[in-house]
């Protein structure tokens, strides 16, 4: 048997990450992976990545073992899961999985012809709806871990009093309802309240006086 392709395990000693692929040719031609996303990382930090082929094969069986070691990673493991791994998927799909057979031609025209048109359109808009899912999946467990957050702030709608030199002056709802009373922009309002302070400067239409120390405190 000539073993003209391989499998192989790339691992990122900085990320702690894995990536599972094969290739069909020397192991010594240059060739990386085909994920986009380790690419990035790996022109960054080249140093930081070490290959280990697990699998010498012909061509004709490089997906076959490609898939056999796919298949011991967990779907958990992926790289939209906890990114234990850079790959997205467990499907030995990669290259041209056509060079070698007898009819080609014949299988690239049922694939990509006008035929299936409709089908791969359809494919593409589930793909994409997919990645919407998941994106808002993601969304949300990072918003939950925001919130359960006991430091976390939301500027626009938590209620707040109003302090001037000391002295309580008023409650306001949100930093609309402060910035239309007393006539400031909403990026001036939320400016100050970051800083839990706010020394007037100048006069303007707001009703404190140059010099005037305002501080905020959240209900």
């Amino acid at each position: 048997m000539t073993c003209n392709a391989f499998v192989y395990l790339w691992y990122d000693s900085f990320a702690k990450r894995f990536y599972v692929g094969s290739h069909a040719g020397s192991e010594n031609d240059g060739y990386v992976c085909s994920s986009k996303v380790m690419l990035r990382a790996y022109k960054k930090r080249p140093n930081c990545f070490k290959r280990r082929i697990l699998k010498r094969c012909s061509r004709h069986e490089q997906h076959t073992w490609e898939q056999y070691y796919l298949n011991m990673i967990k779907d958990s493991e992926l790289f939209y899961k906890n990114k234990k791994y850079y790959n997205i998927k467990r499907i030995a799909a990669g290259g041209d999985t056509t060079a070698n057979l007898p009819n080609r031609e014949e299988v690239i025209k049922r694939r990509y012809g006008k035929k299936h048109s409709d089908a791969v359109k359809l494919a593409i808009k589930n793909r994409t709806k997919e990645k919407k899912n998941l994106h808002k999946e993601r969304h949300y467990r990072s918003l939950m871990s925001t919130l359960k957050d006991p430091s976390y702030t939301n500027y626009q709608d938590k209620p707040y009093n109003v302090f001037v030199n000391g002295i309580f002056y008023k409650t306001y709802k949100n930093k609309k309802q402060h910035a239309e009373e007393i006539g400031c922009s909403l990026v001036t309002i939320v400016k100050f309240i970051k800083q839990r302070q706010w020394i007037i400067k100048q006069k303007r239409s707001h009703p404190f006086n140059v010099g005037d120390m305002l501080t905020f405190e959240f209900v």
